[in-house]
């Protein structure tokens, strides 16, 4: 799973963006759930809120590296907090997501297992990957 992240403020300050208690909000979200997050699911958890200000928050997350888009097989978005070794200038994922065919948790997986993250391939520049693995998560067992 993605490094937690316990200080909302901190983590928001180290990416330069701009500290607001939305913002520290929607963070928190993130740092407490073990699967990724779509925005129903921040939708649902976030009360009373600005459509507009979610969306924002969440380009100026993926834009400074803190957050990352998880693509699914039902083409639905959900959103993954980064490492620490994301930046503005690249998302560093060499990870694969597990969609979970029960509940419909997405989660990220860094595991031995799984390696990938060349960055050239047979004369090809790779410049983004992505692996979906579909099945049973541990809690759904």
């Amino acid at each position: 799973m993605h490094q937690r992240h316990t200080n909302p403020t901190q983590l928001l300050k180290r990416h330069k963006l701009r500290v607001t208690q939305f913002r520290e909000q929607v963070i928190e979200l993130f740092s407490a759930s073990e699967a990724t997050l779509s925005l129903r699911d921040l939708e649902n958890d976030l009360g009373e809120f600005d459509r507009v200000t979610l969306y924002r928050t969440l380009k100026a997350f993926e834009d400074k590296g803190l957050i990352h888009k998880v693509p699914t097989e039902s083409q639905q978005l959900y959103y993954g907090l980064c490492s620490d070794h994301c930046g503005p200038d690249e998302h560093q994922h060499n990870h694969a997501h597990f969609n979970c065919t029960k509940c419909g948790h997405v989660y990220c997986i860094e595991t031995e297992a799984i390696r990938f993250g060349k960055k050239e391939i047979d004369g090809f520049k790779v410049e983004k990957a992505e692996i979906l693995l579909e099945g049973v998560c541990p809690n759904c067992l």
